[in-house]
């Protein structure tokens, strides 16, 4: 795929160099790439995710493209929030300021 920087090739160069010295979107860019090839589906999770079982019987009975679940942390979790870890009200504030919907924090499942 080449370098991180010219990856991120429809950016504009001020973000594309902040980018490239933390080059932590990297699911963005392989997302980016896997969809346009000839896979007819992928699965990409986090590196943390275990499987208890065969991944293919789970792609079977799944029929949505997209899936997410709430980010650990989050007004959402289970394990309650943290507003040190996810201001959710503050990215609501920026949001609102931008013109922008707030789209609550999740952490991401794609199929």
């Amino acid at each position: 795929m080449g370098a991180y920087f010219r990856a991120l090739g429809e950016l504009p160069d001020h973000c594309r160099r902040a980018l490239a010295k933390t080059p932590s979107l990297h699911k963005l860019i392989s997302r980016r790439r896997l969809s346009s090839s000839r896979a007819g589906r992928f699965l990409y999770v986090d590196c943390d995710t275990y499987f208890l079982g065969d991944v293919a019987g789970l792609l079977e009975r799944v029929g949505c493209q997209w899936f997410a679940r709430e980010e650990p942390g989050s007004s959402r979790s289970h394990y309650g929030y943290d507003p040190g870890y996810v201001d959710e009200s503050a990215l609501a504030e920026i949001a609102c300021a931008e013109g922008l919907v707030a789209i609550p924090a999740y952490n991401t499942v794609c199929s």
